[in-house]
């Protein structure tokens, strides 16, 4: 059976404070319960302090989950060592979905072994990235999903560019919130809402997102 995986590097976590530190894991884990709300069989983990590895069992929605990290992500305003730029608050983390078989998928004893996380993880490890982008699919089958990694790569362009309190609205408009819970959760009017998620594309993010998810159906069936 095909699935998905996702592995992701956050951007600059070195230069985190301890406290921001902290704040990323809690925000990270924070996800990781999020992401069921999309895939109830998906899950995820954090490894060496700053990498993510998800499943998720489901291929359409990896890029939808790709997204809620990398804008949660943005979103934050964590503490940095003083004197360091960090780039964090722009890309949020490099990610890289995989589509391939999965040899074993293990929750309960945090096994995660087979192709798609090799795939992935691969390309996170690259020293040099095979695109500039921070958001790439790759598949041992390259040319049929070429398409949907020049989504990927177009969507991860947008999305760096907005602000953290954009990123904060798209995080859960993604998780599929209306406007008015949105609004209630940040504390901000319905209308500041919808002018982040104008501000932000939000209406070429869900395009987006809708047609990977139409044509991964077709191509892993």
């Amino acid at each position: 059976m095909i699935v998905s995986t996702i592995s992701a590097d956050v951007v600059d976590s070195t230069k985190l404070t301890k406290e921001g530190m902290v704040e990323l894991r809690d925000s990270v884990n924070a996800f990781i319960s999020e992401i069921r709300q999309i895939d109830p069989s998906a899950w995820g983990r954090l490894t060496r302090g700053d990498f993510v590895e998800c499943v998720v069992p489901r291929p359409e929605k990896a890029l939808r989950i790709a997204l809620l990290l990398k804008t949660r992500l943005k979103a934050l305003d964590l503490p940095i060592i003083k004197d360091e730029n960090s780039q964090l608050s722009v890309y949020g983390a490099r990610i890289a979905i995989g589509i391939g078989t999965m040899r074993t998928i293990d929750r309960q004893n945090d096994v995660m072994d087979g192709e798609a996380i090799y795939l992935s993880g691969r390309q996170i490890d690259l020293k040099t990235p095979t695109t500039r982008g921070t958001l790439v699919l790759c598949a041992k089958d390259e040319p049929r999903f070429i398409d949907l990694n020049a989504i990927c790569v177009l969507i991860d362009a947008l999305v760096n560019k907005i602000t953290s309190r954009q990123a904060n609205v798209v995080y859960y408009k993604l998780l599929g919130m209306k406007v008015d819970s949105i609004a209630a959760l940040l504390g901000i009017t319905q209308s500041a809402v919808s002018q982040h998620a104008i501000q932000a594309s939000w209406y070429a993010i869900e395009y987006a997102v809708r047609t990977f998810e139409t044509e991964i159906t077709k191509l892993c069936k």
